[in-house]
C-alpha cells in the first residue's frame, strides 16, 4: 500500500520499484482495486439520494459504475497486453495503480455540483500511465495506452449513465 501512495506522490521515483517487486498484478488488483474503486459509487449513492434520485436509481447505479470501474481495468490489462507484449498481469499491476487518482478523486462525487473535480484524478493517471511505460520502455506506444485508456473512461460512465436511466431496468428494480 504504500509503495502505490509513494507512487502517487513521487511517480518517476517510485515506478521502477512497484515494477520489479515481485507481487502479482492480481494480488495488487485484489487487495486493492475492490475497495478504492468503491469511493466513486458509494458516494454517488449518497449524493444522488440526497438530490431528489430514488433509492433503487441511485442503487443501480452505484452497483453500475462500481462493477464497471473494476471490469475496465481487466479489459485495459487484456487489450493492452497485446499491442505492449507486456504480461497480462504486468499490464494488470500497471494499469491498478493508474487507477487509483481516478477512484481517490471520487471523493466529490458526494456532492453533485462538484463532480467535474473528479475528472482531476482522470488527467493525473495520463500522467501515471506515461511514467509507468517509460518504466517498462514502452513509452513509444503511449498514444495507444492513452487513448485505450480515454476510451475505456468514456464507455464506462456512458454505459454507466444508459444503464441507470433505463426505463425497463428502473421498472424491474422497482418491483
Amino acid at each position: 500500500m504504500v509503495i502505490l501512495l509513494k507512487i502517487l506522490l513521487k511517480p518517476k521515483k517510485y515506478w521502477p520499484e512497484y515494477i520489479k517487486s515481485d507481487v502479482p498484478g492480481i494480488k495488487v488488483f485484489i487487495y486493492y482495486a475492490p475497495v478504492f474503486a468503491l469511493i466513486g459509487p458509494v458516494l454517488s449513492y449518497f449524493s444522488l439520494t440526497a438530490s431528489g434520485y430514488s433509492s433503487s436509481r441511485a442503487v443501480l447505479y452505484s452497483i453500475t459504475t462500481y462493477i464497471l470501474d473494476l471490469a475496465v481495468v481487466f479489459i485495459f490489462s487484456c487489450a493492452f497486453s497485446k499491442i505492449s507484449r507486456l504480461t497480462p498481469d504486468t499490464v494488470l499491476k500497471i494499469y491498478t495503480a493508474v487507477n487509483i487518482p481516478i477512484w481517490l478523486s471520487d471523493v466529490v462525487d458526494i456532492y453533485q455540483p462538484a463532480r467535474i473535480l473528479s475528472n482531476i484524478g482522470f488527467i493525473y493517471s495520463f500522467y501515471l500511465l506515461w511514467v509507468s511505460l517509460q518504466t517498462v520502455n514502452k513509452s513509444r506506444i503511449f498514444i495507444h495506452g492513452g487513448f485505450l485508456h480515454l476510451f475505456l473512461y468514456a464507455g464506462n460512465a456512458v454505459i454507466s449513465e444508459l444503464i441507470a436511466t433505463n426505463p425497463l431496468i428502473l421498472k424491474l428494480i422497482s418491483n
